[in-house]
């Protein structure tokens, strides 16, 4: 591995590789950061896929990323106080969505004025769109860090097409626990893709698909479950978010060593979530609204982060 870039967060440093590993170090006792490593930043909220289990709600009819609000963003005392080295995971809707011309703005000002890693995710059918296709392509490796790919099985062969186009290391899979069936993992495998599985967030959209897909769901979460050892073997590389550690019980699968040295801290605890349409924080996407806070964007990104833990 290659060592990409390095930072001071708090008392520990960070070591980011090419392939995006990440290697925390040179801490006491406990890490304590003063600033969130990675934000969940929704970016814009409009999208037209409509996939029926979207905890985010998305619709046609919510608000897309305007440039008077990237302007607004890029002049913020919170804008000014990200810290070189920190991910940004730009989604929400449909990426694909956004004024070219706007999207490739602000990503040259997140790269070029304050030197974090921009990652977007994106759903597989938007690379049906070529025009946007071709700017991702553009922009990897120079302005994106990174590319999540929701899977979509009717687009195989666009996201084989596209991984083979783009040539990064840092290109990943995302599939849904209880969502992504058997034959779709099994695919995967065939290709060794890295896979990152996140958790069914019965929230919005996603709650109303749980009350009449629970069996669905749950046959497909065992059978993940039954084939993960084997799943493990091919997948370039295999990681859970939290939510998907708990769903497929993996701390009881692994040794505490392995725990030890794989796990990256509970959600909020270094990383958070902004939703700029609406305007709120929390620490992650799934926070019950009430517990959503208010964001001003002349604060700082560490007085953000500090307020999670405070009341």
């Amino acid at each position: 591995m290659i060592p990409f870039y390095s930072y001071k967060n708090g008392n520990y440093d960070v070591t980011i590789f090419s392939d995006g590993t990440k290697v925390r170090y040179n801490y006491e006792d406990s890490l304590v950061p003063d600033f969130p490593e990675n934000i969940d930043f929704k970016i814009s909220s409009y999208c037209d896929i409509g996939c029926p289990y979207c905890h985010e709600g998305a619709n046609k009819k919510d608000m897309l990323l305007k440039r008077s609000k990237i302007n607004e963003l890029v002049k913020s005392p919170f804008f000014k106080s990200l810290h070189r080295g920190m991910e940004l995971a730009l989604g929400g809707g449909a990426l694909s969505k956004i004024n070219l011309t706007n999207f490739d703005y602000l990503l040259r000002k997140l790269n070029t004025d304050k030197k974090v890693f921009p990652n977007i995710t994106i759903n597989a059918k938007e690379l049906d769109n070529k025009e946007f296709t071709e700017f991702v392509i553009k922009h990897m490796n120079v302005n994106i860090y990174g590319v999540g790919i929701s899977y979509n099985p009717e687009y195989k062969n666009k996201i084989l097409d596209f991984v083979r186009r783009a040539q990064s290391e840092n290109i990943v899979i995302h599939t849904i626990c209880g969502v992504t069936q058997k034959e779709d993992y099994d695919w995967l495998a065939k290709y060794g893709f890295k896979v990152l599985i996140l958790g069914y967030k019965s929230f919005r959209r996603g709650n109303d698909y749980l009350k009449t897909h629970n069996d669905e769901i749950l046959q497909n979460q065992k059978e993940l479950s039954d084939n993960l050892e084997y799943y493990s073997k091919y997948f370039k590389t295999l990681s859970f978010d939290c939510l998907a550690l708990e769903q497929l019980n993996i701390k009881e699968r692994v040794s505490p060593e392995v725990w030890s040295k794989n796990y990256m801290g509970d959600d909020g605890r270094f990383t958070m979530y902004i939703d700029l349409p609406n305007m709120k924080y929390a620490k992650n996407s799934t926070a019950p609204l009430s517990e959503r806070k208010d964001l001003s964007l002349s604060m700082t990104i560490e007085d953000i982060f500090k307020s999670l833990w405070t009341e």
